[in-house]
């Protein structure tokens, strides 16, 4: 939460990062009471739509990625993970 209070931008990104991997771990409610009292509550939203856009934005790309991994197999190309990883560089 401290990082959101000094808001950097180094500070934003990190913040962005723990709740992203964090986020069934943290104590929300007390957070938010938190970000009230320091004044950052509107912050802490932000950051919260953007862990969910990231969240969402990666989920697409995994169904994408299984989805073209399931057309290849279904045409009878098998491919390896590692293929598919080359073929997205």
């Amino acid at each position: 939460m401290m990082k959101l209070v000094y808001g950097r931008e180094q500070d934003v990104e990190d913040a962005l990062g723990i709740y992203v991997r964090q986020r069934k771990r943290l104590g929300l409610r007390r957070m938010r009471r938190f970000a009230r009292r320091q004044g950052v509550l509107e912050d802490l939203q932000d950051l919260e739509r953007n862990a969910v856009e990231i969240k969402d934005g990666a989920r697409r790309t995994l169904e994408l990625k299984i989805a073209r991994a399931r057309r290849q197999i279904r045409s009878g190309k098998t491919v390896s993970l590692e293929q598919l990883r080359r073929e997205d560089d």
